[in-house]
């Protein structure tokens, strides 16, 4: 792999990281939040935890959207860098040196947890559109 592929390799895991641990670092405290509001009528809570799950669902959508855009784009080195971010269980080395097995599991993955996202953002737009 090129250097700079490889340094672009490296950002896109980081950036990935980032933002997973972002979105719990935010998830996590909004739950709490809501817990509170609801069992101890803190109004002034009431009115932040939304803000904090909305924030967090965004941060979640482009965490697992990324890795479809990227074989899309056709850096399937990028797409397993940034499912690298999300799970700590993918190695990370040169793309020339995966085996078929690992270059398949690095398209299955990135298509399906893309097009779960997907599926997920339109249910949740009908379901909006129906509760009207």
């Amino acid at each position: 792999m090129e250097r700079s592929n490889w340094i672009a390799a490296e950002k896109t895991f980081f950036i990935s990281r980032r933002i997973t641990w972002l979105f719990f670092i935010i998830f996590i405290p909004a739950g709490i939040m809501a817990f509170i509001a609801q069992n101890f009528n803190q109004t002034w809570l009431a009115v932040i935890f939304p803000w904090l799950f909305r924030a967090s669902y965004v941060l979640l959508v482009i965490s697992w959207i990324m890795p479809g855009i990227f074989i899309l784009l056709r850096v399937p080195w990028l797409a397993r860098a940034w499912l690298k971010g999300i799970m700590l269980r993918i190695s990370i080395k040169p793309w020339e040196e995966y085996s078929r097995t690992e270059v398949f599991s690095t398209y299955f993955h990135s298509i399906f947890i893309s097009g779960f996202m997907v599926l997920a953002i339109i249910a949740f737009i009908i379901n909006g559109r129906l509760a009207k």
